[in-house]
C-alpha cells in the first residue's frame, strides 16, 4: 500500500508501504489565518449536589474562551442524563440565571448541565444529586368555626 499526498502546487509525495509518518494539517477559514477550535472551558458553581432545590434558584457558572464570544445553554435531566430538557438557551455569558423550579415535578437525582458554545465548539459540565422539592398548598376546608377558616397543607 502506498499513501500519496497531492499539494495545490501540483507535486505529489508517495510513501512506500513500510514507512510510518505523521500528517499534520491546519484548516483555514480564509487564506490568511489558521482555524483554531478554541474549546470553551466551563465550570458549574451552583447548584452542586447533594442539594434540595425549591422555588426560584440561582444557577451560577464560569465560562471562558480565548477568542470567540460564548453563548450559554442550561438543561436539566430527571432520568440520570438519558434525556435533557432545556431550562434556557442562547443566554449571554453573565455567569448566573434564575430558574423557577416551581414548574418542575418533584423528584430525586436531577442533574443540571451548563453548555458553553462559541459558534465552533462546545463544552459542558453537569451537577449531580439534585433533589427538587417544592411545597405545594392545596386549600381544603378543615373547619369553620366562628368565621375562622383553617387551610391544611396536603
Amino acid at each position: 500500500m502506498c499513501v500519496c499526498i497531492k499539494r495545490a502546487l501540483g507535486w505529489v509525495f508517495c510513501s512506500p508501504s513500510d514507512v510510518t509518518f505523521t500528517i499534520r494539517a491546519k484548516a483555514y477559514l480564509d487564506q490568511r489565518e489558521p482555524f483554531d477550535f478554541d474549546y470553551p472551558t466551563v465550570k458549574l458553581l451552583e447548584p452542586q449536589g447533594p442539594k434540595i432545590l425549591s422555588g426560584i434558584q440561582e444557577i451560577k457558572w464560569e465560562a471562558s474562551t480565548r477568542f470567540r464570544p460564548i453563548r450559554i445553554s442550561l438543561l436539566y435531566s430527571k432520568d440520570q442524563g438519558k434525556s435533557w430538557i432545556p431550562i434556557a438557551y442562547g443566554l449571554d455569558n453573565t455567569g448566573k440565571y434564575l430558574w423557577n423550579t416551581g414548574n418542575i415535578e418533584d423528584g430525586d437525582n436531577y442533574l443540571i448541565k451548563v453548555l458553553a458554545i462559541n459558534g465552533v465548539s462546545a463544552s459542558g459540565v453537569q451537577s449531580s444529586g439534585i433533589k427538587i422539592m417544592n411545597v405545594r398548598f392545596s386549600p381544603q376546608l378543615a373547619s369553620l368555626n366562628k368565621n375562622i377558616l383553617v387551610l391544611l397543607q396536603k
